[in-house]
């Protein structure tokens, strides 16, 4: 029973034709060779998803999710803009708003993690979860990403001034 037989080889005697396959049969890459036949058939067939649509469908999944996840926090940046409120406070240096406690207890911690803080209280659960299951490196609440918010944020109101100046016949500047 060489394994090179069939495989390898082709078999020159016929005589133990029928001993050589039945061997073969028993052999280990054999019996891997028609469990992957029979999965590439079943993809072929549509009987199971291609691995390609499968991870493309993880891939569709995050890129549906992300932009809920991040909503919450670019809401409660554009609220305190809004509202005049300052962002950081004097420790405002840790990256995770679940364990912070950061609401009367701890205000030290800042105006932007309160706010989350009170957020997830009052039922966001989409801003819960994405802080309780992301990495600590995730989360998007750090001071940097929050400065990128408020530059993104800043971007599009310069953008759509631009645009209102462009479409006026008419505009004035006034600065203080």
């Amino acid at each position: 029973s060489d394994p090179g037989v069939l495989v390898n080889r082709r078999m020159t005697k016929l005589k133990k034709a029928l001993e050589l396959i039945r061997n073969h049969a028993d052999m280990g890459h054999h019996k891997e060779a028609v469990v992957r036949a029979e999965g590439f058939l079943n993809t072929m067939m549509h009987k199971q998803p291609d691995i390609r649509y499968t991870l493309n469908e993880a891939m569709d999944e995050r890129v549906r999710t992300n932009p809920q996840k991040l909503t919450s926090i670019f809401e409660t940046v554009v609220f305190c803009g809004r509202n005049n409120i300052a962002l950081r406070g004097h420790r405002d240096s840790s990256t995770d708003v679940e364990k912070d406690r950061c609401s009367s207890e701890n205000p030290s911690h800042g105006n932007f993690r309160a706010l989350l803080h009170f957020r997830i209280q009052a039922g966001d659960t989409i801003l819960a979860d994405h802080l309780a299951t992301a990495a600590r490196n995730a989360t998007y609440t750090s001071s940097g990403i929050q400065n990128e918010i408020i530059d993104i944020l800043g971007d599009q109101i310069r953008l759509q001034i631009i645009t209102k100046v462009k479409v006026a016949r008419w505009f004035s500047v006034i600065a203080d």
